[in-house]
């Protein structure tokens, strides 16, 4: 790790500094601007055109979990385009039958009415109103061989029930149409914990209905949205450890919810930017933003900055499959996430979603295949006036490269610098906005270049008047190696227009034994 290098002094308005620290200090030494010092006034929380809150606003205490809405002024019609499909006899959207004919909730209340005292019992109640799915091999050995003696036993006896209790309440609890969140619209959706819970208790029983051939106009012949069930789980061909702490993180969550439900909100919001907005990246003369490396520590630590989700165009990825990267491992610590996968439609190039207020249940320590549940996690983060934690996560979602070379062509770099863009645009003042904390987006299984995805990283936050914190994940030689070159930039006086143009003589005249941060080195030589 190299020394830390003081941040330079500064006397430009813009909020911005032009120094750079490597810190191998504890995050509280950041002074980058921060939720809740650098919030604006909180509007009055209700719903809107394009902000549904699904829950009575006047029972929101923080102490007890708010009710459901209660006779509704205006009672919505369920669209099958623009809401969420349930499963429950007279909840808005569930699937028509014929008069007297046993509807798909009757079959899932009679299966979820029983004590279910085994895996097997969970299987065969699931398959009872799902046929066609295959062996539940992972969940049977996960409660057979993994979850043993006393953690079992109270599973199955404490909180097992509660949770079918609270699959159950889905038509109490949505007496209205939860809206989906669409391409190319700018909405959010306010639910309170419970009512995640709910939803998540029904994805763990598989409740929700197909959603393919619901009319959607898309380009594939499946539902453009993340598929919402933990058969994809459970059916796992071969059980890897892996799998069985992602199993850990779910059980201990609903461990958590089932004995004291939480009394707070969350929120999803859709962020669509016009592509009128997007930068002249060539032709930018905004100056590098600070930064701050931290090769220890992840970016779920960043308390207060917003937080960077390296997203799969379908929110969540492989979670609720075989899947166990930064997204999956964060949507298994902080479960809440997961909901974004029910209401959230396929990502656009110039679309984002931010996740507000969902709270951490489980520690965990290793990545991909070493990835274990460590244990339960109280999070203790303050809440805003809308009781949501003082937490963002916002998912940026990065393009899977097919050949190494073609992530340094223009045109894939404006991609993801409009991708950037729209995570982190605010038309907020620069004082209001927190810095991002980041990492290596883009790289790793999506094979992007951890140099360049830094500097797009770095372009786009400067563009949008944010700070970036970066975790480089224990790899300290790559930490000097990024503070080396923005360091270098900065005293050279690098705008932004100069860094795209660096990236492009380097995809022009690039020889493969040499990295980018290499071209730049020879360049300021």
């Amino acid at each position: 790790m190299a020394e830390a290098v003081t941040k330079t002094e500064r006397d430009d308005a813009d909020g911005l500094s032009t120094g750079v620290v490597l810190q191998p200090n504890p995050l509280k030494t950041c002074s980058f601007n921060r939720i809740p010092a650098c919030y604006p006034e909180f509007p009055l929380l209700k719903s809107t055109e394009t902000h549904h809150v699904a829950f009575d606003v006047s029972t929101l205490s923080g102490t007890n979990p708010p009710l459901p809405i209660s006779n509704p002024i205006r009672t919505q019609r369920w669209n099958k385009k623009r809401h969420v499909r349930m499963s429950s006899n007279s909840a808005p959207g569930s699937p028509k039958k014929k008069r007297d004919a046993p509807t798909r909730w009757d079959s899932i209340t009679k299966a979820l009415e029983q004590h279910l005292e085994s895996s097997k019992a969970i299987e065969d109640a699931i398959k009872s109103y799902n046929p066609g799915m295959p062996g539940f091999r992972c969940l049977r050995f996960f409660f057979d061989k993994i979850l043993t003696g006393t953690d079992r036993d109270k599973f199955f006896k404490e909180t097992l029930p509660k949770m079918r209790l609270l699959a159950l309440r889905l038509q109490e609890l949505f007496p209205q149409p939860l809206p989906l969140l669409l391409r190319t619209e700018s909405r959010s959706v306010t639910l309170s914990q419970e009512q995640c819970a709910c939803l998540l208790a029904n994805a763990f029983f598989c409740t929700f209905p197909d959603r393919n051939g619901l009319g959607f106009e898309y380009d594939h012949k499946v539902s453009p949205f993340p598929v919402f069930g933990f058969d994809g789980l459970f059916c796992q061909d071969s059980y890897k450890k892996m799998i069985g702490h992602k199993l850990m993180c779910i059980v201990n969550y609903f461990t958590r919810v089932t004995t004291s439900m939480p009394t707070g909100a969350v929120s999803f919001e859709r962020h669509v930017v016009s592509r009128k907005k997007f930068p002249s990246w060539q032709g930018s003369s905004m100056p590098l933003c600070n930064l701050e490396i931290f090769a220890e520590g992840a970016i779920e630590d960043a308390q207060g900055f917003l937080q960077a989700d390296f997203a799969n165009q379908y929110l969540g990825g492989g979670v609720l499959e075989g899947g166990c990267v930064q997204e999956e491992i964060r949507f298994c610590i902080n479960p809440e996430l997961m909901v974004s996968m029910l209401i959230t439609e396929v990502l656009g190039d110039n679309e984002a979603v931010i996740m507000t207020g969902c709270e951490q249940f489980s520690r965990y320590r290793g990545y991909g295949g070493s990835f274990e549940w460590e244990g339960d996690f109280i999070d203790k983060t303050e809440r805003d006036a809308w009781q949501r934690r003082y937490v963002q996560v916002v998912a940026m979602d990065a393009i899977p490269l097919g050949a190494y070379d073609d992530q340094f062509s223009s045109t894939m770099v404006r991609r993801e610098l409009n991708k950037a863009f729209a995570a982190l645009y605010c038309p907020s003042a620069p004082e209001h906005k927190s810095a991002i904390a980041t990492g290596n987006w883009g790289c790793g299984a999506f094979g992007g270049d951890k140099r360049l995805k830094a500097l797009i990283q770095i372009m786009a936050a400067s563009v949008c008047q944010r700070n970036v914190i970066y975790f480089t994940f224990d790899d300290s030689s790559f930490s000097e190696e990024l503070l080396e070159i923005h360091k270098m930039l900065t005293e050279r006086k690098k705008t932004v227009g100069d860094v795209w143009n660096i990236i492009k003589e380097y995809n022009e005249s690039r020889k493969r034994d040499a990295t980018l941060f290499d071209f730049i080195r020879k360049g300021a030589s």
